[in-house]
């Protein structure tokens, strides 16, 4: 009998010593899942914000006297100096005014005039009336950003042109990474848009 209760014994301890394993598991798992989905947070908040400080920036410059004027033909050297103040202030990346064919006729950055962005998602859908926002690789500067575009319209409501804006987002990955973490940000389709 006494050799029966010592397995007996050993595996009743074996239970509990696997039992109390696979518990402390569970519980340190799911306390780190809520730490990394805090932290997921806080990044998403701190890029939202990042880039919600300048959302409102494109409707406000396609409403501008001025970026309307350079739409319909007017003064765009004078329109070129305005846009080069306004993003040096704001610290941007570039502001530029194109065409209905997606021609930059304007630009705080003298790099972007001349080049042609209409086959860009945010210029097609500013052409169509709606704010465009995409992020990507500059295709003048091949340096990464986020891109947020408006309509420009004449008194009569027609789209004559689209003024969009290029957020760097550089400063906020390196911050990201001297905080010692991988951050991987990606969009609904996976693109990876920040790393």
């Amino acid at each position: 009998m006494t050799a029966f209760r010592l397995p007996l014994a050993l595996l009743v301890l074996l239970a509990v010593i696997a039992g109390v394993f696979w518990g402390s598991l569970a519980v340190f798992e799911a306390e780190a899942r809520r730490e990394a989905q805090a932290r997921a947070r806080l990044y998403e908040s701190t890029l939202e914000a990042e880039v919600g400080r300048y959302a409102h920036l494109p409707f406000v410059l396609s409403r501008d006297p001025f970026v309307i004027e350079g739409a319909v033909g007017g003064d765009l050297d004078g329109l070129n100096n305005r846009l080069r103040s306004f993003a040096d202030r704001a610290e941007l990346d570039a502001i530029y005014l194109m065409d209905p064919s997606g021609l930059t006729v304007a630009s705080s950055n003298a790099g972007f005039l001349g080049q042609n962005y209409g086959f860009r998602p945010y210029f097609q859908a500013a052409l169509g009336g709606l704010q465009g926002r995409f992020y990507g690789i500059g295709a003048t500067t091949r340096e990464p950003g986020y891109f947020i575009a408006d309509p420009v319209r004449d008194a009569e409501g027609t789209v004559k042109g689209v003024i969009a804006i290029k957020i760097d987002l550089g400063a906020l990955a390196r911050d990201w990474a001297a905080g010692g973490e991988s951050v991987l940000v990606a969009n609904a389709d996976g693109d990876v848009l920040l790393a």
